[in-house]
Parts: structure tokens; C-alpha cells; sequence
């Protein structure tokens, strides 16, 4: 369901989405969100949206994509808090 709306929601906006499965493993998911925001700057993602399966570890993956020249902000909730960053922040 989640996948249909996320894809419904880029034919609604015009926005190309591209949807990635870690099947539950926060470490898959951490490297593909390491490929989006290390790909050459022509083939980075304008926004990265996650549902994360763990919070441990976002924060760095978050303060990396800033230096990286992701601008923007990233904005984590989880059930153990939350954090926000800014690209002034890094």
C-alpha cells in the first residue's frame, strides 16, 4: 500500500520516484541511502524519503548527505526521539 501511495503521490506532483526495499535490514538500508547520496551530483536525488528501520545510525547518514551537498533539511521521528538538521548544521 505504502508503495502505490508513494508512487501515485509522483504522478500526482510529477516527480520521478524511485522506491528501494532493505527487507528489514538496517544495514542494507543504510548503503543504499549511502549509493543515493554519493551518486555523482547529476544522478543524486532531489529528497530522500525513509522509513527507517531503526534509528540507530540515521543521524550520521543524515549529517553525511549535508556534507555531501544534499541541501535541505532531514528530520528523523522515531519512537526514541527526534532530531532535525539543517545544512547550516554540518
Amino acid at each position: 500500500m505504502q508503495a502505490a501511495d508513494a508512487r501515485a503521490a509522483g504522478q500526482r506532483t510529477g516527480l520521478d520516484v524511485e522506491l528501494v526495499f532493505c527487507e528489514n535490514n538496517a544495514i542494507q538500508q543504510i548503503q543504499q541511502l549511502y549509493s543515493f547520496i554519493h551518486a555523482p551530483e547529476e544522478r543524486r536525488p532531489a529528497a530522500l524519503v525513509v522509513e527507517t528501520v531503526t534509528a540507530e545510525g540515521m543521524e550520521r547518514v543524515a549529517r553525511n548527505a549535508l556534507k555531501a551537498g544534499m541541501k535541505g533539511e532531514w528530520f528523523l521521528n522515531y519512537r526514541g526521539g527526534a532530531f532535525l538538521l539543517r545544512s547550516t548544521d554540518t
